[in-house]
C-alpha cells in the first residue's frame, strides 16, 4: 500500500513539474468529452512553465501540490483567494478552487481528501469563508467526490469555451469554518 503523500505549497521551482502534471491530468480527465486536438492545443497554450511561473507569483493565487516520498507530483489544486463568482451569486469571503486534479494512478488512495483538507486549511489562513468551483456534470467521479465533501450545486452555470465548443459547467459551493 502506498503511503499518503505530503502536501505543500508549490513554489516557482515547481513550475516545470507542475506544468507537466497539469497538462497530463487535463488531457486525461477530458479525453472523452473534448476532442483530442482541442485538448492538446489548450494544454500546450495553458500549461507552460513560463505561464505557471508567472501564476505562482500572483499574490492571490496559490497552488498546493501532493508529492510522493520520491518527489513525484501526483496532484495539485489552484486556489484564487477573493475571486468573485458570477454576479448572480453572493458568497461571503470567496475563493475559487479552479483546478483540482490528481494523476489517475493516485485516484482512490485518499490523496484527493488530503489535498482538499490542505486547500481548506490554506483558505482559512486567508480568511476565506466560501469555496466555489466550476464542475462539468460529465465528470461523474469528481461530482461524487465534491458531493461527499459538502459542495452543493447553486443552480448557476458558467460556460467554458474551448476552441469551437462551449461546455456548460455548474457552480458548486461549500462554506468552510475554522
Amino acid at each position: 500500500m502506498r503511503s499518503l503523500p505530503s502536501c505543500r505549497l508549490a513554489t516557482r521551482n515547481d513550475a516545470s513539474a507542475l506544468a507537466a502534471l497539469a497538462s497530463e491530468t487535463f488531457l486525461h480527465t477530458w479525453r472523452e468529452l473534448v476532442p483530442d486536438a482541442d485538448r492538446a492545443a489548450y494544454a500546450a497554450a495553458t500549461f507552460t512553465t513560463t505561464a505557471l511561473q508567472a501564476d505562482l507569483e500572483r499574490p492571490t493565487v496559490s497552488y498546493l501540490v501532493l508529492e510522493s516520498e520520491t518527489g513525484e507530483l501526483g496532484g495539485y489544486a489552484r486556489l484564487s483567494v477573493g475571486a468573485a463568482p458570477p454576479a448572480s451569486l453572493t458568497l461571503p469571503q470567496p475563493a475559487l478552487l479552479d483546478r483540482f486534479y490528481l494523476r489517475a494512478s493516485w485516484h482512490g488512495t485518499g490523496a484527493a481528501q488530503q489535498l482538499l483538507e490542505a486547500v481548506i486549511a490554506h483558505a482559512l489562513r486567508h480568511e476565506v469563508a466560501t469555496l466555489w468551483l466550476c464542475h462539468h456534470p460529465s465528470n461523474l467521479r469528481a461530482g461524487r467526490f465534491y458531493a461527499r465533501q459538502g459542495f452543493t450545486e447553486t443552480g448557476v452555470g458558467l460556460p467554458f469555451v474551448l476552441a469551437e465548443h462551449t461546455y456548460h459547467d455548474v457552480i458548486l459551493v461549500r462554506a468552510i469554518f475554522g
